[in-house]
């Protein structure tokens, strides 16, 4: 076989394979929506929002979908599995742009394994159609419950609920979390911000 054809099979060998690689890329997104209230000029057209400045939203997304734990109707100081007041919610990314055009938010988009991709989007399936917690006050929210499925899913590391409740409080120490740790996860950070009519959240750090 001549140098030239050598040359030309390890090419179409490990190119071909670099370019399955790439295409093949696997991403989840865990989105963090900012708290935020109105300012003091806009408070006749601006809605005030739950938890204001220190509350926001964290949602995951797979598949182009766009999942969130959110309180169904009212909801509990404690959690109280016989009467849940929480759900998890799928919402097609579509959707969830056209809601989030004039909001503030990070995204992480974290690259990952097939495994962890199927097994994020099994959970989440699974949670939409029997959410295993109730939503409370001093229990699972959107930030501890994004927690659990990472975590699951072996893209976060695992811990016990007190801590995924307690260390995931509101969103704003979970994206704490995050920003140090994208490096590490190879994460790619997307910032967004939200109209000017609001006061938004602020992160007392500057990351990168």
């Amino acid at each position: 076989m001549s140098k030239a054809l050598i040359i030309l099979t390890l090419f179409l060998i490990f190119g071909s394979s670099c370019y399955t690689q790439e295409t093949d890329s696997l991403f989840i997104k865990l989105h963090f929506l900012y708290g935020s209230k109105p300012k003091h000029n806009t408070k006749d057209s601006e809605k005030k929002r739950f938890g204001g400045l220190h509350g926001g939203h964290v949602t995951i997304e797979v598949d182009e979908t766009v999942f969130g734990f959110n309180p169904k109707g009212s909801y509990h100081i404690f959690a109280n599995n016989k009467k849940p007041h929480g759900a998890w919610r799928a919402e097609p990314l579509k959707y969830w742009v056209l809601d989030t055009a004039s909001e503030k938010y990070t995204s992480f988009i974290i690259p990952v394994t097939q495994e962890q991709y199927d097994s994020v989007k099994n959970i989440l399936t699974r949670y939409v159609q029997n959410t295993p917690y109730d939503y409370a006050l001093f229990g699972y929210r959107c930030a501890a419950a994004s927690w659990d499925v990472l975590s699951q899913a072996g893209i976060l590391d695992e811990h016990s609920r007190t801590w995924e409740i307690y260390g995931c409080f509101i969103p704003k120490p979970e994206r704490r979390k995050m920003f140090r740790r994208a490096e590490e996860l190879n994460a790619i950070i997307v910032r967004k911000e939200g109209r000017n009519t609001r006061k938004w959240e602020k992160d007392k750090r500057k990351f990168r």
